[in-house]
């Protein structure tokens, strides 16, 4: 995005976060209108970025207690109809739509805020098949910084004093002692700190295995990645981050200095936390783990919820092969397994659509590389094994995370370097696609 755009941008999200925080609806709305224009009346490229920034805003793009995310997708949609050519693979949306119509649960709730998420999972085909694969790390630089700004407001918001107190609280909580605090984690403006480590999660393995040599921003913007995730005192976090930290030191094992950069700057930042604040990081991290009973313990009471849901599908076959319904209510607690939630929801058929849907994603990003271009899975990994703990049903930004795996799959670094020149004349971009056939370079985009 221009310059122009970025101000533009920032002065929308100013406006809408100063709604937000005065309660006031009708600037927010105000906000969102400005949103869906941006999209409407920009180039596609500028479309698509804008969407992803303000993505990382969809929990407080309301009006009166109205998610308001779905214009900005809907507008980018309007506007894929309008100038692009519509494949086969978008209009597999409507048979999903219709099964989550039909088999909708007439219990549960029909709201128009209900339909978001189904239709909100439906948008990574759209931008699949919109976008070409030189866009894709200025996409992944769009979101990253809406995210960043978006969780720099959110620890104005949760008031970094009450955080350090909830450190203490939750030590308290963990050892069965009881307290009237009544602190909330720390989520940025995600309305769950779970959701919040999803992306957080994906972004931090994007900037450590797309690139070898990072630069000194995308340094910085892993260090507050990695702060911030910690804040959300995630059990699921901690273990996810050691992985990613496990995998990065045995992928890059030969770049000793790199490593050791990244894993000094880790070390005296936790130091400096526990001596000198009263944010105890590795006080924390014992309490969390050592204190736990089991493995129902360690999970926060996860694996009884799914042996809960397990049983309910086990003794009704007709939800197990068709689902409750999309609008279902949970059974007793929410079930903390997208894949879980997706079979109770959806049913077998219905989860197998869906499957089918995701197929068709990766199918058009894949249909824009070779197979001799590297893959680079640990952001999918990641994505993966967090969804196995939390219900990302109802998340504004699922699509986004899924749009982010996928364009962030075949990230290999001459793929960076053919998109850094795409700006370029058409002879410098024909001059370094040829040098790139004859050796192998070395550049980063997901920079700011």
């Amino acid at each position: 995005m221009s310059k122009a755009v970025w101000i533009y941008s920032f002065g929308i999200v100013a406006v809408m976060v100063f709604g937000y925080i005065i309660h006031l609806p009708l600037l927010v709305l105000l906000a969102a209108i400005a949103i869906c224009l941006l999209i409407l009346f920009s180039s596609f490229e500028t479309a698509t970025c804008a969407l992803f920034f303000f993505a990382a805003f969809s929990q407080i793009i309301a009006f009166k207690e109205v998610n308001l995310c779905i214009l900005p997708a809907v507008s980018y949609i309007v506007k894929y109809v309008l100038t692009k050519s519509i494949r086969m693979s978008d209009l597999y949306a409507f048979p999903i739509l219709i099964y989550c119509l039909i088999f909708a649960n007439p219990s549960g709730t029909m709201k128009l805020g209900t339909w978001i998420y189904p239709i909100l999972l439906l948008l990574p085909i759209v931008i699949c098949n919109a976008t070409e694969r030189t866009l894709y790390p200025r996409i992944i630089r769009s979101f990253m910084a809406g995210f960043v700004l978006a969780a720099v407001i959110g620890f104005f918001k949760a008031k970094i004093p009450d955080m350090a107190v909830l450190f203490e609280e939750d030590a308290l909580y963990i050892s069965g002692v009881e307290t009237t605090l009544n602190i909330r984690r720390y989520a940025g403006l995600s309305y769950d700190p779970n959701f919040f480590v999803l992306t957080d999660c994906i972004l931090i393995s994007i900037l450590l295995f797309s690139s070898k040599k990072m630069r000194t921003s995308e340094l910085l913007t892993l260090l507050f990645l990695v702060v911030a995730g910690f804040f959300t005192f995630s059990k699921s976090y901690m273990l996810v981050l050691a992985v990613i930290g496990i995998v990065y030191v045995l992928k890059n094992g030969a770049h000793v200095l790199h490593v050791a950069g990244v894993v000094l700057c880790c070390a005296v930042l936790v130091l400096l936390a526990e001596n000198y604040t009263s944010i105890k990081v590795i006080t924390l991290i014992n309490a969390r783990f050592t204190t736990s009973n089991g493995l129902n313990d360690l999970t926060t009471g996860r694996l009884s919820i799914w042996g809960t849901y397990l049983s309910y599908l086990g003794k009704n076959l007709n939800c197990l092969v068709f689902g409750r319904g999309f609008n279902a209510f949970s059974l007793r607690k929410a079930v903390h397994n997208t894949f879980l939630d997706s079979l109770y929801r959806f049913g077998i058929v219905g989860s197998a659509l869906w499957y089918v849907h995701l197929r068709n994603c990766v199918s058009a990003v894949s249909a824009r590389f070779s197979k001799a271009n590297k893959k680079n899975w640990m952001p999918a990994a990641v994505c993966i094994a967090l969804l196995t703990f939390l219900s990302a049903f109802h998340f504004q930004q699922l699509w986004c995370c899924i749009c982010l795996v996928l364009f962030s799959l075949y990230q290999t670094e001459e793929e960076q370097d053919i998109a850094t020149e795409h700006s370029g004349s058409g002879l410098q971009r024909g001059l370094h696609t040829a040098a790139l056939r004859g050796q192998h370079t070395k550049s980063n985009l997901y920079g700011f």
